[in-house]
């Protein structure tokens, strides 16, 4: 938006007040630590997908993590991570 990038959750409220379709966010406003709950991030990105219900045997992508507040890392740059469910992956021909 005017060049910038939006956090997660500036992008959301956006996307709400124009009627703009998101992917469903699976949790909000929580630490990573807390979502992950031991598990890995290759463990969580996996499961059934929450897309659409008449898919609900199809298994998820994976998943997009990005912070509340958009933010810059210094080696990298911007912070958001798309994780791919290594499950998928096995299924798929990408």
């Amino acid at each position: 938006m005017d060049g910038k990038y939006l956090g997660g959750r500036d992008f959301l409220t956006v996307c709400s007040e124009m009627k703009l379709q998101t992917v469903p966010v699976l949790a909000s406003d929580v630490l990573l630590d807390d979502w992950l709950g031991g598990a890995t991030l290759a463990e969580k990105s996996n499961g059934k997908t929450v897309v659409a219900e008449s898919a609900s045997d199809k298994l998820r992508e994976g998943v997009v993590l990005r912070p509340m507040e958009e933010a810059k890392a210094p080696k990298i740059g911007r912070l958001i991570l798309k994780q791919r469910s290594p499950e998928f992956l096995a299924k798929t021909d990408f």
